[in-house]
């Protein structure tokens, strides 16, 4: 019986969207707006656009900001040592 096709959600987010309050935007934080999201079982189809830039896991944002991981609703960001959640 053959594998089924990875699953594959594409999502956008019009306007701006904010860190996830309950973990607290931190200090310094450059303004960062989520347009779009793909996420796939396979973390090498996962990609977001952030402030008009395409970015992968393991990437930097303006070399301050790494994107440590792709979900389906949002991306988990780390910056100066704190992790916080960009969301839809």
């Amino acid at each position: 019986m053959p594998a089924p096709p990875p699953r594959t959600g594409v999502r956008s987010a019009p306007g701006s969207t904010s860190p996830d309050a309950t973990v607290g935007e931190p200090e310094g934080l450059p303004k960062l707006t989520l347009q779009f999201l793909v996420y796939s079982d396979t973390p090498q189809e996962r990609l977001v656009f952030i402030n008009n830039q395409k970015y992968v896991e393991g990437q930097s944002i303006e070399g301050k900001v790494m994107v440590e991981a792709i979900q389906p609703d949002g991306v988990t960001l780390s910056y100066q040592g704190k992790r916080f959640r960009l969301r839809q």
